[in-house]
C-alpha cells in the first residue's frame, strides 16, 4: 500500500536508501482493479481487465487455469483463415506480452516467485510464453511462507523447500542466480522478482483451511510494538449513505442466509495487529532490495558497464503480492522499479481490512524507479497508471509500442523541467501521434473496473465501474483553497509510523500543486516523508502570481476527481484535491452537474477504449457525441479532434469549455442493467461507446 505507509522509510529503510532516494517517486499511480490475478496481467498485457477479461482470481473468470484456456485458444486460431487472409499470431495473452516482446528483441527474461493465482504446471496445456525461466511459486503453497514450493518452467518436477526457509529469502537467492546467469550471457535481461509478502498467509492456498496475518521472518518477529494506522476522517467511519453501507457493510448471517446480527465492524486491536504483522513480513522484502542491487557488484559477477544504447538496458521489476513488496539491483545501465498490484484498506469507511474497492487506500500504490536519465531524488504526482509499466519498459528499450496495448510510456522527459541534473531525454522520447505531440499530451485518466467473484462472500458480484481523472480544472474553489486543503490533509493525516502522529510525516497524501504534470525534488515537493510544504506552498504562489502577469498558461494547483458507479445504484463523485479520505460526495451538489457529465462519458470510453484510444479518448467522446446529438453537424465544435495539427481538446480543462454543454447533456447516462460476477457487457450494461 501507500497510504498505510507500509513503505514509509521508518519501515522500509533500504528501500529507500537504494532505489526511492536514488530515483523518481510517484505518489498517484494507480492501478486500474485492485486485486492480484487481473492487475498482473495488466501489467503484463499492458491491457486494462475489460481488454484481456480476466476478471477474477479464480475459475471460471480468472486466476492461471483461465488465463491457460485464453492462452490455448489463442495459439489454437493461429494460422487459420480470417476474414482479411490468415489470422496473425496475436489471440493468446501471451502472444505480444511484455515478456515475449523483450525476448524477441534479445533480452533473457526471468520471473521469480508470485505468478498469477492459482498457477500449477497442468494447469495449462503449455507453459507460457517469453520467459527464459518462470521460476513460479505453486498453489497450494504460494502463501505458507515457510517451506515454499517452485515449479520451473511448468515442470511438473516440483522443488521443495525446507520448513525452516522463509520465501522471500528463497526468491532473493534465487533472484541473485537469475542476475548472474544473465550477465555471464552477455545479453540485457528483464527479471521480475514476486515476493508474496505482505499478503496474509494461508495454509492451502487463498481459498484454504486457514488463512490470518502475514509470517514475518524469525529475525524481525520482534519489530514495530507500536504499530498503527492512519486515524484519518475515513477511519472507522461508515458512508452516511444507507445505499452503499447496506451492501458494502451487511448484516450477520448464518449459513442459511437468516440475519442473525448487525454488521460486525472492524476490531482496532486485530487491525493493529495485522498492521505490525504486515510490517514484520516486508523487512525480509527490505533486505531483499539492498541485497539484489549492491552484492552482485561488490563480488564481482554483477552487471558490467555498457555502451549508451536503447536497446541493451537491464530491466529490473520488484512486484510485491498484495501491498508493497520488494526492490531490484542497480547498475549505470539498469532500471529499478519497486510497485505493487493493488493496495489494501484496514478500518477506512468502517471497512474490515481487504482490498476490491475504488477507494484511494485500494488503488493508489507504491512507484519507485531508478536508473539511467532519471534525476536522483525527484517527485511527482503525474497520475501513471500499472498499463504504463510495461509500455515504459518497452520504450526504454528502444523497442515499437504494440498497437494493441494502452498503456503510454513515462514522459519523464517532459514532467522533468530541462536541465535537471541527471536528465536524459534520450531514452523517454515517444509520442503517441503528431497532434497529440504538439498538444504536449499527458495522462489524465485512468479507469477503476471491478467484478468479484466470490461465492459466499457479502461482496460475491460486486462490481462497479469508475473512472480516476487528474487535471487543472478546479470544480469547487479556488486556488488557494485547494493549496489550503493540501496543507491540511498533511498537518491531520493522523498516525502512520510507529509512535508516530500529526505533522507532515503522518500521511502518504497526494501532493497535486504543479506536479501533477511536473517534477521536483523532494525538498521543493513537499513530499510526505517529513518534509515541509512550505518550499511548495511558496513555488505555487509565485506561479499565480507569473499567471497573473501573463507569463503562465497554466493554473497553479490541480485535483484529482473520481466518479463511482455501483452496479446496484449508487453513484459517488470525490475531489480528491479538497476530500483525500473520499468523506463528501458530491454527485447531488448543483455545482458539479457539469463535471459529471463529461466524467460520465469519460468513464464510458475509457471503460471500453482499446490500444491507441485509451491515450487519447477525447476524440472518441467528442467524435461520437457530435454523431448522435440531434443540434450536432460535421461542423460541430465536437465532430473533430484535431485541427491545424493540434488537439482540439488535448486535456480535460478543454473539456469543461461550456460550448460542449449541449453535447453532454443530450449524451445517455452509462447504466448498469444487474450486478454480475464478471466482464458480461451486453447482459449487465448499457453503455452508448463500445470501442472501435
Amino acid at each position: 500500500d501507500l497510504l498505510l505507509n507500509s513503505s514509509h522509510p521508518a519501515h522500509m529503510p533500504l528501500l529507500h536508501q537504494h532505489v526511492a532516494g536514488p530515483g523518481l517517486a510517484l505518489r498517484n499511480y494507480s492501478v486500474s482493479t485492485p486485486t492480484c490475478c487481473p492487475s498482473r496481467l495488466s501489467l503484463l498485457t499492458s491491457k486494462f481487465v475489460h481488454n484481456h477479461n480476466i476478471t477474477a482470481n479464480y475459475l471460471p473468470y480468472g486466476g492461471y487455469e483461465r488465463f491457460g484456456q485464453m492462452m490455448m485458444a489463442g495459439a489454437q486460431q493461429q494460422g487459420s483463415q480470417g476474414p482479411q487472409g490468415p489470422r496473425q499470431q496475436g489471440l493468446g495473452l501471451d502472444s505480444s506480452w511484455l515478456p515475449t516482446q523483450l525476448q524477441s528483441a534479445g533480452y533473457n527474461t526471468y520471473l521469480v516467485g508470485k505468478f498469477l493465482n492459482e498457477f500449477t504446471p497442468a494447469g495449462a496445456a503449455g507453459c507460457p510464453r517469453g520467459w527464459t525461466a518462470l521460476d513460479a511459486l505453486v498453489d497450494p503453497w504460494v502463501y505458507t511462507y515457510f517451506g515454499p514450493v517452485f515449479s520451473r518452467d511448468c515442470d511438473p518436477q516440483l522443488q521443495r523447500y525446507a520448513d525452516t526457509d522463509y520465501s522471500t529469502d528463497v526468491i532473493r537467492d534465487k533472484g541473485l542466480a537469475y542476475i548472474r546467469e544473465a550477465v555471464s550471457s552477455g545479453r540485457p535481461f528483464f527479471l521480475e522478482l514476486a515476493p508474496v509478502g505482505p499478503h496474509e498467509a494461508c495454509t492451502q492456498g487463498e481459498s484454504g483451511q486457514w488463512c490470518g496475518d502475514p509470517l514475518p521472518a524469525p529475525r524481525h518477529a520482534g519489530l514495530f510494538p507500536g504499530a498503527a494506522i492512519p486515524s484519518t476522517r475515513s477511519w472507522l467511519t461508515p458512508f452516511p449513505d444507507p445505499a452503499l453501507t447496506g451492501k458494502l457493510q451487511p448484516p450477520q448471517r448464518a449459513s442459511n442466509g437468516s440475519v442473525i446480527g448487525p454488521y460486525l465492524p472492524p476490531s482496532v486491536r486485530r487491525l493493529k495487529q495485522r498492521q505490525r504483522a504486515r510490517l514484520q513480513s516486508l523487512q525480509a522484502v527490505d533486505e531483499l532490495v539492498r541485497d539484489v542491487v549492491f552484492p552482485q557488484c561488490r563480488q564481482g559477477y554483477g552487471i558490467t558497464t555498457m555502451k549508451h544504447c536503447h536497446h541493451r538496458r537491464r530491466l529490473l521489476l520488484l512486484l510485491p503480492a498484495v501491498l508493497e513488496l520488494a526492490a531490484q539491483g542497480v547498475l549505470e545501465n539498469t532500471y529499478v522499479i519497486y510497485m505493487s498490484d493493488n493496495g489494501y484498506h484496514m478500518g477506512q469507511h468502517n471497512a474490515n481490512a481487504g482490498k476490491y474497492m475504488p477507494w484511494e487506500e485500494d488503488v493508489r500504490v507504491p512507484f519507485f524507479m531508478r536508473g539511467p536519465g532519471v534525476p536522483s531524488g525527484l517527485v511527482s504526482d503525474y497520475p501513471a497508471a500499472v498499463v504504463d509499466v510495461a509500455a515504459t519498459l518497452i520504450n526504454l528499450a528502444g523497442l515499437p509500442l504494440p498497437a494493441d496495448w494502452d498503456g503510454y510510456p513515462l514522459p519523464m522527459h517532459r514532467l522533468t523541467p530541462p536541465g535537471a541534473p541527471g536528465l536524459d531525454p534520450r531514452p523517454w522520447q515517444w509520442e503517441p501521434s503528431a497532434a497529440a505531440t504538439a498538444s504536449g499530451y499527458f495522462r489524465e485518466a485512468v479507469p477503476i473496473e471491478m467484478w468479484v467473484f466470490q461465492p459466499g462472500n457479502s461482496c460475491h458480484k460486486l462490481n462497479y465501474r469508475s473512472v480516476r481523472v487528474c487535471s487543472n480544472y478546479l470544480a469547487f474553489g479556488s486556488p488557494a483553497a485547494y493549496q489550503q486543503a493540501m496543507v491540511d490533509a498533511v498537518n491531520n493525516a493522523g498516525s502512520t509510523t510507529s509512535g508516530g502522529s500529526g505533522g507532515a510525516a503522518a500521511g502518504s497524501t497526494l501532493g497535486l500543486g504543479t506536479l501533477l504534470f511536473g517534477a521536483a525534488s523532494r525538498d521543493a515537493a513537499g513530499d510526505t516523508l517529513g518534509t515541509s510544504l512550505a518550499p511548495l506552498l511558496s513555488a505555487q504562489q509565485q506561479q499565480q502570481q507569473g499567471q497573473q502577469q501573463g507569463r503562465q498558461q497554466q493554473p497553479a494547483v490541480g485535483t484529482c476527481y473520481k466518479y463511482n458507479i455501483w452496479c446496484w445504484g449508487p453513484r459517488e463523485l470525490y475531489d480528491i484535491g479538497l476530500d483525500p479520505y473520499e468523506t463528501q460526495n458530491r454527485f447531488s451538489d448543483p455545482q458539479a452537474q457539469r463535471l459529471i457529465g463529461r466524467l460520465d462519458a469519460l468513464l464510458n470510453v475509457m471503460g471500453y477504449c482499446r490500444g491507441a484510444r485509451c491515450r487519447e479518448a477525447y476524440g472518441a467522446i467528442l467524435a461520437t457525441a457530435a454523431a448522435g446529438s440531434s443540434s450536432s453537424s460535421s461542423s460541430s465544435p465536437g465532430s473533430s479532434n484535431v485541427a491545424g495539427g493540434k488537439m482540439v481538446v488535448a486535456n480535460f480543462s478543454d473539456l469543461m469549455d461550456p460550448k460542449y454543454d449541449t453535447l453532454f447533456a443530450e449524451l445517455p447516462r452509462f447504466q448498469f442493467k444487474k450486478c454480475s460476477p464478471a466482464l458480461i457487457p451486453s447482459l449487465n450494461e448499457a453503455a452508448w461507446y463500445r470501442g472501435e
